[in-house]
């Protein structure tokens, strides 16, 4: 399994408890990789939207520091 691919598996399934069978076979890929996109910001890793503008970054940018932020 090339890296990128076990690198999905492996995220997805930590992140979720899913099984490598269930993400494999049943899970829809648009789906998992909106799944492991939120894994990866909520673990700290930085992430920009593919071909965004910078105003979408801006805003996702803006999301994503109001999901890291603890509530007050």
């Amino acid at each position: 399994m090339p890296v990128p691919a076990s690198q999905y598996l492996i995220v997805l399934a930590r992140a979720t408890g899913w099984t490598a069978d269930f993400i494999r076979w049943e899970l829809p890929l648009s789906q998992g990789w909106a799944h492991f996109h939120t894994a990866r910001l909520l673990d700290g890793i930085p992430m920009t939207l593919p071909g965004g503008t910078a105003s979408e970054q801006a805003w996702w940018d803006q999301v994503t520091s109001r999901i890291k932020s603890p509530r007050n």
